[in-house]
């Protein structure tokens, strides 16, 4: 389940961050065959399977079937372990020969070394897709730091028009008062017989 800051939200970031497109079943809209065969045709078109394994997923028949296909497809399976659950007797099997990434003992860490692991199988597969999107994942993160400029630019330049206006009206009040003492000296003159 996806829940703000929890586990498989932080994935989600790390991918959307990265640029790499994944899919999971959010919402459970998925039931009867309709839920087979949408599992069963994502595993068959992605490049790896994330295996998040936790308490609950060892001991779902799901999550056993979701990895012998991946597997049987020749897909990489790249385990992280959110807590410390043994895998079960099926996954200890399947996974026998994997690493693991271990999140529950450094987060951070866990998450640098999933991507890690991630890239060097989407670089493996496709050299040269991966390549691209290492270049776009540049380019975009080039644009995001140049919008940054660009609206602290446009921030600055919102505050100077707003000093202009500031000082446009001092100006205005300026000339005003200025008009008005004009107007007194030679209204005082005229009164002294002196123009």
């Amino acid at each position: 389940h996806v829940i703000p800051n929890n586990v498989i939200s932080q994935l989600k970031e790390l991918f959307k961050a990265n640029y790499i497109t994944y899919w999971i079943d959010e919402d459970g809209i998925y039931s009867g065959d309709a839920f087979v065969k949408v599992i069963a045709e994502n595993i068959k078109s992605s490049t790896l399977l994330l295996f998040v394994s936790s308490e609950h997923s060892n001991k779902s028949k799901w999550t056993c079937k979701e990895i012998a296909l991946a597997d049987r497809c020749g897909k990489t399976v790249i385990p992280l372990r959110i807590d410390n659950s043994p895998y079960n007797d099926s996954l200890d099997f399947l996974l026998s020969d994997v690493d693991y990434t271990d999140y529950p003992n450094n987060p951070s860490m866990a998450m640098s070394k999933l991507l890690f692991a991630i890239q060097n199988v989407l670089k493996k597969e496709d050299p040269e897709r991966y390549e691209w999107k290492n270049q776009l994942t540049v380019v975009c993160r080039e644009i995001e730091e140049e919008n940054e400029k660009l609206t602290d630019a446009e921030n600055k330049v919102f505050e100077y028009e707003k000093t202009i206006e500031s000082y446009r009206n001092l100006i205005d009040k300026y000339e005003v008062r200025i008009a008005g003492l004009k107007q007194q000296e030679l209204d005082l003159k005229r009164s002294l017989g002196l123009i």
